[in-house]
């Protein structure tokens, strides 16, 4: 059985750490310091020493719901870590030292709001050597803000659907033909102080904005509401969580968790890049990497962030719409 897992970048959006304290004005007791000394270097430390260095840097975080709304619009909601996260680490080939890492999570903490606009300096080693995972709040998520997805909104007609189920080194046949949805909606909302988009299959222009409207009203719910199923399930159903790498372009994506077999777990996550071009074309291209992991004693599960640095790219899908009306 595989079951689909919310996008691993949307925690990115969260912030926590001792520092905190200062942003939400509450008591905290003081952190506690890891037995990691300050000049260890991590390519030095084992899985068990840099599973102490992480829960370090979790050991006092505040509760959930506290949100802090930034000058230009965007939020940062503060939420509670769960231990897990830090469970599992492996060896990181990364000349970076605790202290480096100290002083990045104290940076992001020091100004949230800043460090989602621009990461701070102390944390370009870290970053760049692939070891963020430490530090939740430093992520490859940049938040979305309000109005980000207008110029995306809209119906669009599909035009082009192909997928290689073998390799990631170019596109594979096409399955436009076999497409029964031939237009998708793409709605910005608001939930819960976050900007997120929502891309839906949908059958024609009256049912396309009818999706749109229901999503509106949905993202307006306390609660994220489970529907009943849907049978026939739409045919492209994505989440827009961040801004990509460069402007004018959004990421979505997902994660899989397969059965035990034989003792070890099959893993996937999916990067979608999203892009528009001048002529209104939407190219939605996703990528999927796969590996097996050592099923534990609680059986398998994904945790963001340790996907293996050599998981191969398995599978290449590629849609295209053309703007065909606002909503």
């Amino acid at each position: 059985m595989n079951f689909r897992l919310a996008h691993p970048v949307l925690q990115t959006r969260t912030v926590f750490g001792c520092g905190a304290a200062l942003l939400l004005a509450a008591t905290l007791p003081a952190c506690d310091e890891s037995g990691v000394p300050d000049d260890a270097r991590l390519n030095t430390l084992s899985s068990r020493e840099l599973t102490e260095l992480c829960s370090e840097l979790r050991s006092n975080w505040p509760g959930a719901g506290e949100t802090l709304r930034c000058e230009d619009g965007a939020t940062v909601t503060l939420a509670a870590a769960s231990s897990e996260e830090c469970s599992g680490l492996q060896p990181i080939p990364c000349s970076v030292t605790a202290a480096q890492v100290r002083a990045c999570n104290d940076a992001l903490l020091g100004d949230p709001c800043g460090a989602f606009a621009r990461p701070p300096e102390q944390c370009a080693a870290l970053t760049a050597c692939g070891a963020a995972a430490l530090t939740p709040a430093l992520g490859d998520c940049p938040p979305l803000r309000s109005g980000d997805l207008t110029p995306l909104e809209g119906v669009y007609q599909r035009i082009r659907h192909t997928l290689n189920a073998g390799s990631c080194a170019a596109e594979g046949e096409s399955l436009s033909s076999s497409d029964r949805e031939p237009l998708f909606v793409v709605v910005g909302v608001d939930w819960a102080g976050a900007a997120l988009g929502a891309i839906r299959s949908c059958e024609d222009l009256a049912h396309c904005r009818a999706l749109a409207s229901e999503i509106r009203a949905q993202s307006a719910q306390a609660e994220i509401r489970v529907a009943a199923a849907v049978t026939p399930s739409p045919e492209l159903e994505e989440l827009i969580a961040c801004g990509g790498e460069n402007a004018g372009s959004w990421r979505a994506g997902g994660a899989s968790v397969g059965s035990e077999l034989d003792g070890m777990c099959r893993l996937t996550e999916d990067i979608i890049t999203i892009t528009r071009d001048a002529a209104g074309v939407l190219r939605l291209e996703s990528k999927t990497a796969a590996w097996l992991e050592p099923a534990t004693s609680d059986g398998c599960s994904y945790v963001a962030g340790h996907k293996p640095a050599d998981a191969p790219c398995s599978e290449l899908e590629v849609q295209e719409g053309r703007f065909l009306a606002p909503l």
